[in-house]
């Protein structure tokens, strides 16, 4: 149930919102339409995604070696924090879920088995163009999804945080695409 209603709130988001101007800053300017047919053109293992309602944060899909549902994890990085996701797909007419867990990229021979409580499994939906519905996890090489809602990460990363250091707020926005970083080879100097 608690997918369904995160697929409500996402379209209840964007009837309030709009698709006419993003906050993103990249070379395709601010409006989501160039940036709609930038990500079209991106791989998702490249695309860089910015908080509609916040500047600053940032997602990006990431490359890690696990064979099953997505080779691609999510990598938040919001207050100089990073955080990590991993995406899981239901069988049958299930939904992907974001579930915050340790850095996926560390080498290692064998993904690490890890607990994860309720409050750090949310739903994750991913939206062409179009605002339709990609219904699998983004894998290497594929199309970068243009927009991206994953609402419950807010919570996660508050809950996440010990009760020493500063909470992170992270409001549930839509994510837009914002550009295409270089390729790993590209980006070396």
């Amino acid at each position: 149930m608690k997918h369904t209603a995160a697929t409500a709130a996402a379209l209840a988001l964007l009837a309030v919102v709009g698709c006419s101007q993003g906050q993103g800053t990249g070379a395709e300017g601010g409006s989501l339409r160039g940036r709609d047919e930038a990500a079209a053109g991106c791989p998702a293992d490249r695309a860089v995604y910015a908080l509609r309602a916040s500047p600053g944060p940032e997602l990006r899909f990431v490359r890690f070696a696990r064979p099953e549902v997505s080779n691609l994890a999510l990598h938040l990085r919001v207050d100089d924090k990073d955080y990590w996701y991993w995406l899981s797909e239901s069988q049958g007419y299930g939904s992907i879920s974001a579930t915050l867990g340790p850095n996926p990229t560390d080498d290692i021979e064998d993904p690490p088995q890890f607990e994860a409580e309720a409050i750090d499994n949310g739903p994750f939906t991913a939206f062409s163009a179009t605002f339709d519905v990609i219904p699998r996890a983004p894998r290497i090489g594929d199309p970068s999804p243009a927009h991206v809602f994953a609402p419950d990460m807010g919570v996660s990363i508050w809950f996440a945080t010990s009760d020493t250091e500063a909470r992170t707020v992270l409001p549930g926005a839509m994510w837009d695409f914002d550009r295409c970083a270089p390729a790993e080879d590209e980006a070396a100097p």
